[in-house]
């Protein structure tokens, strides 16, 4: 009965473990796809910024904002942030 329950025990952890000469497998993403950002590229009056600029404006400082999700130069899309403080020309 004991070499039974061993045998349950033990059997489990023998067919999970790896031949020392396998290597690893590969994951399902490659390497390059994970430290790629998935944010949307983001403008305040026509330059490009950080996305933290989110959290610094005020506001009652915006005039207006767009998101475009279907331009090709930006995959993950692209917010542009008009400012009331914009010189008009």
């Amino acid at each position: 009965m004991k070499k039974l329950l061993l045998a349950f025990v033990f059997l489990p952890m023998l067919s999970f473990a790896q031949d020392v000469n396998e290597s690893p497998r590969k994951g399902i993403f490659d390497s390059s796809v994970i430290k790629e950002s998935n944010d949307p590229a983001v403008f305040l009056d026509g330059e490009r910024v950080d996305k933290s600029i989110f959290t610094k404006m005020n506001s009652d400082d915006i005039k207006y904002i767009t998101v475009i999700k279907t331009d090709k130069k930006y995959p993950n899309g692209k917010i542009d942030i008009v400012s009331k403080k914009e010189k008009e020309s």
